[in-house]
């Protein structure tokens, strides 16, 4: 009979998850003020991972509103991949880059001493909304880190004055 020919019918429910962001504890919390000094490097971790540990996500500057000063620089992306999925799975978007963290990496130079200025980074993957997190970047004055093998003397000549002032 034609009854016995139809198969029966199999019904699946798929849910998938949205990402859930977050940035992690390596990353200054909302508003820190993050002092350096003239000739000193600055390095400051901007970390973030997709809780749900599936989707890749990448941090920016949000360099519309708050960019980085002159002669700062953002690194390279450094990414881990999930830790629930085999290699087989790891394709673009997914599974590849759960957790990212990038730096500031920055040494202010002489006309920046006295600077305060604030910068603003996303943290986002391609299927979700962003999450924002600023700081305040700012050059502590009357202070100055000096370089391997630099005098007093070369310190004095750069700040047009002597160490008797």
């Amino acid at each position: 009979s034609e009854e016995d020919r139809r198969s029966t019918p199999i019904c699946i429910r798929l849910i998938v998850p949205a990402p859930s962001l977050s940035w992690t504890s390596l990353t200054p919390s909302e508003g820190t003020e993050i002092f350096t000094y003239l000739g000193c490097q600055l390095d400051v971790p901007l970390a973030a991972v997709d809780l749900t540990d599936y989707f890749d996500i990448f941090i920016q500057p949000d360099s519309l509103q708050y960019s980085l000063p002159a002669g700062a620089s953002l690194s390279y992306p450094a990414c881990q991949p999930s830790s629930s999925s085999s290699p087989d799975l790891q394709v673009p978007g997914i599974f590849l880059c759960t957790r990212v963290e990038r730096r500031i990496l920055w040494t202010p130079s002489n006309d920046q001493q006295g600077l305060s200025q604030r910068v603003c980074f996303q943290a986002g993957s391609l299927a979700s909304n962003r999450l924002s997190r600023c700081l305040i970047l700012t050059v502590s004055k009357c202070r100055y880190c000096a370089r391997k093998g630099e005098s007093l003397l070369q310190i004095s000549q750069e700040f047009a004055t002597d160490w008797l002032q």
